[in-house]
């Protein structure tokens, strides 16, 4: 008999609608002896019932392989966006660490400026008050 539990038929072989067939089932079964050896009804359903659940084994095998390649192509897509916002976040500190110097160049441009100015100014007033 299988080695798992389930309904089993008039036949001794486990029904599939009560739980699938496993490894140890096929390892375990055992088939009746008749006058000419095996009961070949036996066997031949035993058979099917394993070709069966290998028939669907096969099937989700195939489903959970095409998921696989959905999920791997939805995860490229992440990765792909992941290298975009990474290129583009580079980039912003690179125009952010050039807006810095370029203020930090105005602003001296324009304390040099603001320097050069009060000197002359100073100057032009020491010149009137010499006068």
């Amino acid at each position: 008999m299988c080695a798992s539990a389930g309904q089993y038929s008039a036949n001794g072989i486990r029904s599939l609608s009560m739980a699938r067939l496993t490894p140890l089932d096929l390892r375990k079964q055992e088939f009746k002896q008749s006058a000419l050896g095996l009961n070949k009804d036996q066997v031949h359903d035993f058979l099917e019932m394993a070709a069966e659940e290998f028939e669907v084994l096969i099937r989700e095998r195939s489903v959970l392989q095409d998921d696989l390649k959905d999920l791997q192509s939805e995860l490229d897509k992440y990765k792909e966006i992941e290298h975009s916002m990474h290129a583009a976040l580079v980039m912003a500190r690179e125009s952010a660490t050039q807006a810095v110097k370029a203020a930090e160049m105005e602003a001296d441009a324009i304390l040099s400026q603001a320097r050069t100015e009060k000197s002359a100014l100073l100057f032009a007033a020491k010149d009137q008050l010499n006068d």
